[in-house]
Parts: structure tokens; C-alpha cells; sequence
């Protein structure tokens, strides 16, 4: 159907979304590539006991059917479950960001469709866990997911820590470099949620005023924003569509746990996701920039050894600095709440 439309309208330019459906539909409908991913994803947060993700043990798989371990709990944004158990939404919510970030940013295995009805809670005693949190974060729905590989990720977390820092050169630069596109400024608002004035006065991970996000004017400042909209989604590799999707689900999770909370609890919720994110890139920064300069030097020389060694101890440095000052911005908030 998109190529008939396509050969009537040469100027249709959602041919991208034709070939992601032909690539995804028949993993999604094939249950053997959730047992796959599920098993996979076990595995990579089998090292982080710490962090109160369970998946459901896959049992059988065939492509048509599927058998895997019943777990009793609810979604993730029913707040009237939450309170009935004693259990935080903002915890909650925190868990949620990490499973990702680690995903993202560490695994480089993504899951791409984390609507509530994915994730499930599960009550729990919290002296009787190893993460110590009085709930369990069940992961559902295995068919959708994307390698993320490390070349990505090191751009990825660059153009984060860029949009934090409101480093506008820097945003243009990673802009480039994602999306292949100039359009920095839609890009960066559709990557963030917010405003290009608030990214632009190095506010994201600062100011504890609410996050706005106007489409009204949005219009009124850019008018041919629909036409640019497509332009960028047209030209941005398909795996960075689904991190998009990803984002925006996880925002839209973010909203529901914190619907009935006062607004400097949602505002200093959403720094923490803001500080989190940047803790994340932090560590994909520093990796990704560890391998460079191990790989950039061939020689095994008494220079070039202390050479390697000195830009490495630079490189954790400078990401202990950044990565201390989160940690003390962290306890400032903590106290204020």
C-alpha cells in the first residue's frame, strides 16, 4: 500500500514507516523471539541485583504460541494499587528510568514499547529482596526491541549531554550526526519534550520551574513545523525512531505516576529524570572515549603507554567531577522534599 501511494505522490515521505513495519511485524508475531529477548534481557540485568526488574520465565516457545510464567500484579501507573501496597510512585518511577538508562546507554538492547500495560508491579517485602524495595518491576511484552550499537550510544549520550548543557554548537554538531538533518532545534524539541527556549538558557536539568511544551506556539513561531516534523522523522535512522517512541512512552508514564502529586514533587521529579539521563551519558561518554584511546594507541612504548594512561585518568576524572556534582544536586533535592 505505502508503495502504490508512494508511485501516486512522489512526495509522500513515510516510506520509512513501510519498511520499520516490514522489519518489525514478523519478529513481533514470532513468539519465539520473545523467549529470545526475554532470556537475553535476564541475562544482561543478572549483574544488577540492586535494580527490582523480574521477567517472566519463558517456559515453551513456538512462532504461533507462547508459555511463560504467571506473575500476579498490576500497571505500573495505577496509583490506587501503588497506595493500597505502601508502594511509591515516585520509586516507582525512578526504577523504571534506570531499567531503561541501562538499557540504553549500558546493554544496548532496547526494549521499544514500555506503555504501562508492559509494565506491570508486583508487591514485595522489602527486607526479603535483594534491591530492597518493596515491589518488583515485571517486564512484559518481548517482541519489540533494538540493538543499539556502541557507535550510537556514544552519539546519543553526546547529544543529551549537549541539550543539558545547552551547548547550542554541540546540539548542532550531534543534531547532524542522528538525525542527518539541520533542523537541531525540532530535533532537540523532539527529543526532550520542551521548549527550545528552555534547552537553549541551560535550564533542563536546573530550573525547578513546570515543564511547558506549547504546540500552539510552536505553529506560531514555525508555521511550516508539520512539513519539517516529516523531514526530519524522513531522514532519521529507523532505530532512532523507535528510541523516540521509547522516550515518549516512558514520559508519558512518568505523567501518570505523578497525576496527583503537588506540583514541586513533579517538578523536582522531573529533575531527577533530567539528572538521571545525564548520569547515564556520563558513563557512555566515559566508556566510549575509554576505548578510543585504548584503541588509538598501537604502540606499546614507554611514551606511548604513559601517554594512554594519563588521557585515561583525565577521562575518569573529568566524569568524576561532572558525575559528584549530580550526586550532591541529587542530595539537595532529596533534602527539600
Amino acid at each position: 500500500m505505502f508503495e502504490f501511494i508512494h508511485s501516486v505522490f512522489p512526495d509522500f515521505k513515510f516510506m520509512w514507516l513501510s519498511a520499520e513495519m516490514k522489519g518489525s511485524l514478523p519478529l513481533e508475531l514470532d513468539f519465539r523471539n520473545d523467549k529470545s529477548n526475554a532470556e537475553r534481557v535476564e541475562w544482561n540485568f543478572a549483574p544488577r541485583p540492586d535494580i527490582p526488574l523480574t521477567v517472566p520465565k519463558m517456559i515453551r516457545a513456538s512462532e504461533r504460541v507462547l508459555i511463560m510464567e504467571y506473575i500476579n500484579g498490576r500497571r505500573c501507573d495505577d496509583l490506587g494499587y501503588l497506595r493500597l501496597h505502601s508502594i511509591n510512585p515516585a520509586e516507582v518511577s525512578r526504577e523504571i528510568g534506570r531499567v531503561f538508562a541501562e538499557m540504553t546507554y549500558v546493554h544496548g538492547f532496547l526494549h521499544c514499547d514500555p506503555h504501562p500495560g508492559n509494565l506491570f508491579v508486583r508487591p514485595r517485602n522489602g527486607r526479603q529482596t535483594t534491591h530492597g524495595h518493596n515491589f518488583d518491576l515485571v517486564l512484559l511484552d518481548h517482541g519489540l526491541y533494538r540493538h543499539l550499537s556502541p557507535r550510537f550510544r556514544y552519539e546519543y549520550a553526546e547529544m543529551w549531554h549537549a541539550l543539558m548543557k545547552g551547548d547550542t554548537e554541540k546540539i548542532k554538531h550531534w543534531s547532524r550526526q542522528l538525525s542527518g538533518t539541520d533542523l537541531y532545534i525540532l530535533f532537540s524539541i523532539i527529543l526532550t519534550g520542551q521548549n527550545w527556549s528552555a534547552i537553549e538558557a541551560k535550564s533542563l536539568a536546573k530550573s525547578t520551574a513546570p515543564a511547558h511544551f506549547s504546540v500552539g506556539s510552536m505553529m506560531k513561531e514555525h508555521p511550516d513545523i508539520l512539513r519539517q516534523i516529516t523531514d526530519v522523522l524522513s531522514s532519521v535512522p529507523p532505530v532512532l525512531l523507535l528510541v523516540l517512541k521509547t522516550n515518549d512512552l516512558l514520559r508519558m508514564v512518568d505523567q501518570k505516576l505523578f497525576a496527583d502529586q503537588p506540583l514541586a514533587v513533579q517538578q523536582h521529579a522531573q529533575l531527577r529524570t533530567w539528572m538521571r539521563i545525564s548520569h547515564y551519558c556520563l558513563i557512555a561518554i566515559r566508556n566510549a572515549r575509554s576505548q578510543d584511546i585504548h584503541h588509538s594507541v598501537s604502540r606499546a612504548g614507554l611514551l606511548q603507554t604513559a601517554s594512554r594512561i594519563g588521557r585515561l585518568t583525565m577521562n575518569w576524572i573529568t566524569f568524576w567531577v561532572y558525575d559528584t556534582a549530580l550526586s550532591l544536586y541529587s542530595v539537595v533535592l532529596t533534602i527539600e522534599d
